[in-house]
């Protein structure tokens, strides 16, 4: 299988656990900030990505307080 078409079913794997999540998402008060602070994590990310400064993470994990 191509590199390519690895990338892109996993794309297509990622997207649908996205849209699951999404589904499943409840409006709450802090929900802009999360957001907000999930952004800055994701930019800064994908910047050190592009500048091919990909320490051992794959990935970004955010948790937070349950209920």
């Amino acid at each position: 299988m191509s590199d390519y078409r690895a990338d892109a079913e996993r794309l297509v794997a990622v997207g649908q656990i996205v849209s699951e999540l999404r589904a499943q998402f409840v409006v709450h008060d802090g929900y802009e900030r999360l957001r907000h602070e999930f952004d800055v994590l994701l930019h800064r990310r994908r910047a050190d990505l592009a500048a091919g400064r990909a320490a051992e993470a794959r990935g970004i994990v955010l948790v937070g307080a349950s209920g």
